[in-house]
């Protein structure tokens, strides 16, 4: 019941063994980190969505939360697959069976707006965005396709579908 229920949510879910290997995902992990669930299974999350900016001291607090078993919730920048950086907001817990054995993590996540992202990141002529960990503009279009990547609930009518993701 609870794979279906979590299945069934939009914001992304990550289940982990004890030694924190994916076991299992939702669909709306894979939507925002853009790896299949096959690609993830087996592997740390932090080894596929960490990448050269993520903070070291964030992934170190983490770590030894978790290893002394214990909630973590913080901000962390990953990776998608494509290569292009987003931030979120995260809460792992340790799920624990009667005898008081780890046996998974469960982390809840939902993509939040960058923090050095200010009014000033965005065009006011031609709107384009300042992405501030690759530091260089980026299209108006190039911004929806990745909220929408990352927030499908947002409306998009079907000639602008057509313009965005097939030209």
């Amino acid at each position: 019941m609870l794979r279906q229920i979590c299945d069934s949510l939009h914001q992304p879910v990550v289940v982990t063994d004890a030694d924190g290997l994916v076991l299992w995902v939702n669909d709306g992990f894979t939507h925002l980190c853009g790896h299949s669930s096959e690609h993830l299974r087996g592997k740390s999350p932090g080894s596929v969505l960490q990448g050269p900016q993520t903070s070291t001291d964030t992934v170190d607090r983490m770590r030894q939360t978790l290893s002394r078993q214990e909630p973590f919730s913080g901000k962390i920048l990953n990776y998608h697959a494509d290569g292009h950086a987003y931030w979120v907001e995260l809460s792992i817990t340790p799920i624990k069976d009667e005898t008081g054995v780890l046996q998974y993590f469960i982390a809840f996540e939902h993509e939040i707006p960058s923090p050095d992202i200010d009014m000033p990141s965005i065009c006011m002529y031609c709107k384009a965005y300042k992405d501030p960990v690759a530091g260089k503009w980026v299209s108006y279009e190039e911004l929806l396709v990745r909220v929408l990547r990352t927030h499908p609930s947002h409306g998009i009518c079907p000639d602008c579908v057509k313009r965005v993701f097939e030209e």
